[in-house]
């Protein structure tokens, strides 16, 4: 008889790789280590690179920008501010730039020497950052965030811009070239006129009817724009003639509107005229370098009622001031 154990199968022996395979999995593991991180290291210096790589800068008038005060600002700015990084400038480089990037399309420009825009006048507002003041000028171009940053009391006067909507809500750059600004010369930079404050009234019209179309008007104007009306006593100070009404908001060109005045010289038979709920408007469609505000005369009605408004809220705030003006007037 056999023994069962004769015939049992034999248990299979653990096995391990042979001392060379294991030598080049660790190398190939390696490797691919080495490969990661060489992929890593080139992406982040393709991306200074193109970061870091020398802008192109528009030409913007600046009648001062060869002061040497503007040359003294340029070298005391920092070379980071924030996530910014001080970039050259593409020969040839203007005098009194300098450029800020934190990639290839989020950048800060600053600009010595520069003019006063139209945009400031006595009803504009202002942002502090230590001691000095600025105006802030944004972009009403759809889809664009631009914002412009200036001087209100210094000279020569200097312009910050930002593109990015993160930055505009953020005062960190203008705190940033305040510094270097600080040393520029004390100098509080001259209003420009309101709109329509020049504009001639018609003293013959019904006042009491003025009077009516001012105090119907709202006190906030231009939906998402936060419109708001400014008092009185800021009008006077403005020198805008009454009756008279005017909205501001931060960034934006005012809102005004005179009523009683003499109607567009650009006003003769034939001329285009666009109606806005009730009421027949004359557009006058000059535009002044620097500003976007069209100015609009109210036609056949019982008093003329012109209205300055930034083109990028017309069709909203016309509607407004229309219906206000329907409201409290007469047709001729």
């Amino acid at each position: 008889m056999s023994n069962p154990a004769d015939h049992a199968t034999a248990s299979p022996q653990p096995t391990t790789a042979p001392p060379a395979n294991r030598r080049w999995a660790v190398i190939a593991l390696v490797i691919s280590i080495i490969f990661v991180l060489a992929c890593l290291v080139g992406a982040k210096l393709v991306y200074d690179n193109e970061r870091l790589a020398p802008v192109g800068v528009a030409y913007y008038p600046a009648p001062h920008a060869d002061d040497d005060q503007c040359s003294s600002l340029i070298t005391a700015l920092p070379e980071d501010i924030g996530d910014f990084t001080r970039v050259p400038i593409i020969d040839p480089a203007p005098a009194g730039v300098a450029a800020f990037a934190m990639d290839s399309t989020t950048r800060i420009t600053v600009r010595c020497g520069v003019d006063m825009p139209l945009q400031y006048t006595e009803l504009s507002d202002t942002v502090d950052t230590g001691a000095i003041t600025w105006l802030e000028v944004t972009d009403p171009t759809p889809g664009s965030d631009l914002a412009s940053y200036y001087t209100t009391n210094r000279f020569p006067v200097v312009v910050v811009t930002t593109t990015g909507a993160r930055q505009q809500q953020s005062t960190g750059p203008l705190t940033a070239v305040a510094g270097a600004a600080d040393a520029l010369s004390p100098t509080e930079q001259d209003t420009h006129p309101v709109p329509l404050s020049d504009l001639p009234a018609d003293d013959t019209q019904p006042m009491p009817v003025c009077d009516a179309v001012i105090d119907a008007l709202p006190d906030t104007l231009g939906g998402s724009a936060n419109y708001r009306r400014v008092d009185e006593a800021t009008l006077s100070r403005a020198g805008v003639p009454q009756p008279a009404a005017a909205w501001v908001s931060r960034g934006l060109e005012p809102v005004v509107v005179r009523c009683g005045v003499a109607n567009s010289p650009a006003v003769v038979p034939g001329a285009t005229l666009q109606q806005v709920d009730d009421i027949a408007w004359f557009q006058d469609t000059v535009l002044n370098n620097g500003t976007t505000s069209g100015t609009w005369y109210s036609q056949g009605r019982d008093t003329t009622v012109a209205a300055s408004v930034p083109q990028p809220v017309a069709a909203t705030v016309m509607l407004e001031i229309s219906q206000a003006v329907a409201a409290t007037t007469g047709t001729r």
